[in-house]
């Protein structure tokens, strides 16, 4: 049967390797015996030599020359020992804790040799997993394991490493294995190292899959899904954005950058499923090796892992986005607290409040309409007609025209917002959700119109400022109640999405529909992943490009006057002169900028950078020449140079992105020690870009973006003829491919092919 043999092995083998640690572990802690007091003894533990120096110390003052002699040749011989542990720990990693408790090592380098020794379990995990192909990225041949530690001490890639380094992509991709490590089984990769440092936790995604999927455990799953909501709930803004770009980029195009270890793959909870799967397969195509045979069915249980995942997810980030509506918009309106407060519990008082509001709002409107009916006192002549005070109207016009703008300004983001609320939270048009409606949708249009002429109506100053307030009082009370009746809606939410979230993973079928999206986050220099830390001078937000080029030169228009063209004119020279000045100075008056927000100014068609030369096995090599094309704008074109910029540019590779992509991260002092982009690529990439960003509930994008990336002119410009566009890289001489050519070797593909002059394609898609 399939993976009987293996999984025989797998036990023998630990039976093997658990008797051998028990036996070394019951000698480490053994006595010494009374022979451990000679000197003679031929290979001396490092335990018994302790205990022999702290007895001969003990008579030190009671000695004479030749006790003396003895205890520093005990001492040598001891520290001797010592190093030869050390070197053996080094090689093997079967010391033990004992041992290095009694020789008083150092508690860091202790610590540190039994980590590597866990860090090698996981290479040990990621060759063994790419030995089965299952993935075009995930080959043997391009690992780069580099410890986080390794990179903030320096250390430089290999030559060996670098030439692996070429053949990598850019894009942050996750690996999931059951290899723990400091309580880390979720490890993220990138086009640096296959270890990167991340500040922040997927161990929770991991826990959640293999519940769900691998051991069957529900009630683990629904707590792993509990826990990673409630740590997204709470997470600070721009560390959710760190975590859920990360996220976005291994979910893409259906969890394409996300990888399971062979470990979880095959096992022993899904044994049976995966001789089954064996048997069918067999059954299907019996000209198939056993080795073919096994790699198609961890292939298929690959996918359905991948599948699975990205349900589990949909549930947590459909419950965010409700969550990013009701708390981080402040949307939370008395008749969906209620609905919060309700929907899980038996108790029904909280439908008072909600039934309150509602009678209270529509009879203040209703006797607002009725006030500007013929039926008024007063509004009759004699003669039964209609008579206006003109006087009065004219008096009350400019508070009238006041309000009835305030009520136009209000009611359009209210439409907006609420139309989004019933997509995304109601559903069903319930009792509440008619309720809402009524006083979302309907009143915030009908109040204005007869407001204006209610205020019209005012026979004194007060009576119109008087009428003008309730006006807007009437729109407020389903917002304000919940503040006045102290209701924690931060806690009300947050229980009823947690239950909803449980109860959509125990109702769903395995059927829900997962969008397919393109996303990439791109971490161009290897810097640790997270979110902002003001603290270390680390911004993780939309970052604004534009320079002095970009500012317009108003010229005067023909159908001016003459003193506001002389104004116009005079306008523009003083700008020239600011620009010369500048100019002059050596200032081309560029800027990189963070906004809290996505902006016109944040989005990016192209970017292009080279490393610094004379640091080529750098593990964290800096930008010394960045280009960016805007999307939109006068001048689009924009060059950052370093002072370590490359003299002979011909030697250096220009690596290259095109798309819908927004610069996150920067820092720059000499060179460029920072960036981190994201978007997408390809001739979807506007209608990706905008789903990714709404899907994974990133940075609020402004109006004037979404009217830009909804252009279909765009989608040409970005790739005219649906054709892959050709980028000239600068000719990279490899020649013996010494160490400082190694960073320019091989080119990449980012969306569309790049080559190098006088040699063949080397294509690493993103």
């Amino acid at each position: 049967m399939y993976l009987v043999n293996r999984n025989s092995e797998e036990k023998n083998e630990k039976k093997v390797n658990d008797s051998s640690d028990d036996a070394e572990k019951t000698h480490s802690l053994q006595p010494p015996s009374d022979s451990a007091h000679t000197e003679d003894r031929a290979d001396p533990t490092v335990e018994s030599l302790c205990m022999q120096l702290q007895e001969l110390q003990k008579l030190f003052e009671h000695t004479t020359e030749n006790q003396k002699q003895k205890i520093k040749e005990l001492e040598e011989r001891m520290d001797s020992s010592q190093m030869d542990l050390s070197s053996s720990n080094r090689t093997s990693g079967m010391i033990s804790e004992s041992a290095m408790g009694s020789t008083g090592l150092d508690e860091s380098e202790a610590s540190t040799r039994q980590m590597s020794r866990k860090y090698s379990k996981l290479q040990a995990s990621y060759s063994d997993t790419c030995q089965l192909n299952l993935d075009d990225f995930s080959k043997q041949t391009s690992l780069v394991f580099l410890h986080p530690e390794d990179v903030r001490a320096g250390r430089d890639y290999s030559d060996e490493e670098l030439e692996r380094v070429a053949l990598r992509r850019y894009p942050s991709r996750i690996f999931i294995t059951n290899v723990q490590i400091e309580w880390n089984t979720v490890w993220l990769r990138t086009r640096h190292t296959d270890h990167h440092s991340h500040r922040t936790t997927f161990v929770q995604v991991r826990d959640a899959i293999k519940a769900d999927f691998i051991t069957n455990n529900p009630l683990g799953a629904k707590y792993s899904l509990t826990e990673l909501f409630n740590m997204c709930y709470g997470m600070e803004k721009s560390n959710y954005y760190s975590f859920a770009c990360t996220l976005a980029s291994a979910f893409s195009e259906g969890a394409r950058n996300t990888e399971f270890s062979r470990c979880m793959l095959e096992h022993h909870e899904q044994k049976q499923e995966l001789e089954r799967m064996h048997e069918e397969t067999k059954a299907e195509n019996p000209q198939m090796t056993t080795k073919e045979l096994q790699v198609k069915v961890l292939k298929e249980q690959q996918l359905k892992l991948k599948k699975r995942l990205l349900q589990l997810m949909d549930i947590v980030f459909s419950k965010l986005k409700q969550k990013q509506l009701l708390v981080d918009e402040h949307k939370n309106n008395i008749y969906r607290v209620v609905r919060c407060m309700t929907y899980y519990n038996e108790t029904s008082f909280p439908y008072f409040y909600a039934f309150f509001s509602f009678v209270f709002q529509v009879t203040a409107s209703i006797y607002v309409i009725l006030n500007v009916s013929p039926l008024v006192e007063g509004f009759l002549d004699n003669d039964g007609e209609l008579v206006w005070d003109w006087n009065t109207a004219f008096r009350n016009l400019p508070l009238a025209l006041v309000t009835f703008c305030y009520g136009i300004m209000v009611a359009l983001p209210e439409l907006r917002s609420t139309r989004k609320i019933f997509v995304n939270f109601y559903g069903k048009l319930r009792l509440l959700a008619f309720m809402d409606a009524v006083v979302n949708l309907v009143l915030p249009v009908v109040l204005p119109f007869f407001g204006f002429v209610v205020v019209l109506q005012g026979e004194t100053f007060i009576d119109s400022v008087f009428n003008s307030v309730a006006l807007v009082f009437i729109t407020e009370i389903d917002d304000q109640l919940p503040r006045l009746l102290e209701l924690d809606v931060l806690d009300i939410v947050q229980g009823f999405l947690v239950d909803r979230a449980i109860d959509e993973y125990e109702s769903e079928n395995g059927e829900r529909k997962i969008p397919s999206i393109q996303f990439s986050d791109m971490h161009i220099t290897n810097t640790e992943e997270s979110g902002s830390r003001p603290s270390k001078g680390v911004t993780f937000q939309p970052y604004e490009v534009f320079g002095i080029d970009g500012e317009k030169i108003i010229e005067p228009s023909g159908s001016a006057t003459v003193s506001r063209s002389r104004r116009r004119r005079q306008k523009a020279h003083k700008h020239l002169l600011r620009v010369q000045q500048l100019l002059k100075d050596g200032d081309d008056g560029q800027q990189v900028a963070n906004k809290r927000s996505v902006t016109t100014d944040c989005l990016l068609k192209k970017i292009s950078w080279q490393y610094t030369e004379g640091f080529d096995n750098s593990s964290r090599p800096r930008i010394g020449h960045l280009k960016l094309e805007k999307l939109v704008g006068a001048n689009r074109n924009i060059e950052i140079c370093g002072k370590q910029k490359a003299k002979d540019e011909k030697s250096k590779t220009w690596y290259s992105v095109k798309g819908v992509y927004i610069i996150t991260s920067f820092s720059m002092s000499d060179d460029i020690l920072r960036l981190r982009i994201c978007g997408s690529h390809g001739e979807n990439a506007p209608v990706n870009f905008v789903r990714g960003f709404e899907y994974y509930n990133l940075w609020p994008l402004h109006p004037d973006v979404r009217e830009i990336l909804s252009n279909p002119r765009l989608k040409k410009e970005l790739c005219p003829g649906n054709q892959r566009e050709e980028v000239d890289l600068n000719r990279v001489l490899y020649g013996s491919k010494d160490k400082h050519s190694l960073r320019n070797y091989g080119s990449i593909r980012m969306g569309f092919e790049t080559r190098n002059e006088g040699e063949s394609d080397v294509e690493c898609s993103v």
